[in-house]
């Protein structure tokens, strides 16, 4: 199978809306094509955060795009569908252990990553 066109497209548009370096994200999507959901690493202000991730004197946490995405959906939801995940400007995407370790537990049945050709 592949990653339909749509989907690369809508990944690239959502990876311009996160505020990170490394700006990436993530769909999940059924056989058909249909969107289930999207996310995009970003950085979550929280007001209750241990000073020692301060940086530049705000506290932050930033979620991965993978994580995201899953957020608000079952296995139910998941479980035999699809997920593209894409890194802006071509660069080679890959899960970190600790999203890995999550996506194993959501039951999708291929996970796609861009990269160069």
């Amino acid at each position: 199978m592949k990653v339909p066109h749509h989907i690369v497209e809508l990944a690239e548009k959502i990876c311009l809306k996160s505020e990170m370096r490394q700006k990436m994200s993530a769909i999940v999507f059924d056989k058909r094509g249909n969107v289930i959901n999207v996310g995009y690493n970003r950085r979550i202000i929280k007001s209750i955060v241990p000073t020692t991730l301060f940086k530049y004197g705000q506290p932050y946490i930033s979620i991965h795009a993978e994580i995201d995405c899953l957020a608000g959906l079952t296995f139910d939801d998941t479980y035999g569908n699809y997920m593209y995940v894409h890194r802006k400007n071509g660069l080679i995407a890959k899960p970190c252990l600790k999203c890995q370790h999550v996506l194993d537990q959501f039951g999708l049945k291929r996970i796609f990553y861009s990269q160069v050709l």
